[in-house]
């Protein structure tokens, strides 16, 4: 009984998004007319399952919900890893206006949001009880989010660790923390 309540509980959480970001690089690349891509290759973690020991009949239910990841039509590629993890390659590719998550608005762990001529990327700032959670779990996150933006516009928010050099390159940021959160506006110049 003790399982089939934690399956149901893996199945909705799954669906309010409790996911975690592992090892991943995300970018967003926006052009002049304020059309965008956003891209996501990398691993998540399943974080109800994660430090728990899971049995062969749990990790089938895992490896399962890779149907439901594949439903979105903007994962090009999602692959069951074991323990609780998965290899994801998500790209969507948006008209300027339109407004991307990933994976979803609930679970918002990356956002590029439209509002008139300016564009904010966002990442998930999460509540002290979530942080305090998560290091509960000993779990690391190593990724990096990549932002290119045209030269008709210029970026104002969080630091980046690097920036383009004499016009080249992107600006990136270094995720490493889950307390760091990134709020950035690229606006016309």
């Amino acid at each position: 009984m003790k399982r089939v309540i934690w399956l149901v509980a893996m199945v909705s959480l799954f669906l309010a998004g409790c996911f975690l970001p592992e090892k991943f690089e995300s970018k967003v690349d926006i052009q002049k007319d304020g059309s965008y891509t956003l891209s996501y290759d990398g691993t998540i973690a399943y974080a109800p399952a994660l430090n728990r020991k899971i049995s062969a009949k749990d990790e089938k239910k895992l490896e399962s919900m890779v149907k439901d990841i594949k439903k979105d039509p903007n994962i090009k590629e999602a692959k069951y890893l074991g323990n609780a993890r998965y290899q994801i390659t998500m790209l969507q590719k948006k008209k300027a206006g339109e407004k991307a998550y990933f994976f979803d608005k609930r679970a918002n762990i990356i956002s590029v949001i439209p509002n008139g001529k300016s564009i904010t990327i966002s990442t998930k700032k999460l509540a002290k009880r979530d942080l305090a959670a998560i290091k509960k779990l000993n779990f690391k996150v190593d990724g990096k989010i990549v932002v290119s933006i045209p030269d008709n516009m210029k970026f104002e928010g969080t630091k980046p660790d690097s920036t383009p050099t004499l016009g080249f390159g992107n600006y990136e940021w270094n995720i490493d923390s889950f307390d760091k959160s990134i709020n950035i506006k690229v606006v016309p110049k």
